[in-house]
């Protein structure tokens, strides 16, 4: 996103380059300081903040978009897929802890790709896309 924004900006269109360059420093931040956190002991994923360099992690709080703890049981994952497979740059969940009729949840994929799809397959059973079928 910031390399868009650095071609759009020398293209001349300075307001243009805005929105990917402010998308672009968001997600720069956030991949320093935002956790996915896989805990096959809990069989558990949640969302941490912390540092690389601390290694302390905290909660992320409570979800501004629908409530509760940014913890989900892997259980209750019914499908998941990744948009981009050969470059996954979103990642989709869908639940049923947080809605019985299941609640969607998007994020970018700030960390290896093949990694987040190893641990989805071996923590919720799923295959990618598998529409809740085990």
């Amino acid at each position: 996103m910031l390399t868009l924004a650095g071609v759009i900006g020398l293209v001349g269109d300075h307001s243009a380059a805005l929105v990917p360059g402010i998308l672009g420093a968001f997600l720069t931040i956030q991949t320093s300081r935002v956790r996915f956190v896989f805990n096959f002991t809990e069989n558990t994923m949640e969302v941490l903040i912390g540092s690389s360099q601390s290694g302390s992690l905290t909660s992320s709080g409570e979800n501004a978009f629908v409530g509760g703890e940014n913890k989900w049981s892997l259980e209750t994952v019914v499908n998941w897929d990744f948009w981009w497979k050969a470059f996954p740059v979103l990642v989709y969940f869908k639940e049923t802890q947080t809605s019985e009729k299941g609640q969607i949840h998007f994020f970018p994929c700030l960390m290896d790709g093949q990694r987040m799809y190893e641990l989805l397959e071996s923590g919720t059973g799923l295959k990618q896309n598998s529409l809740g079928q085990k």
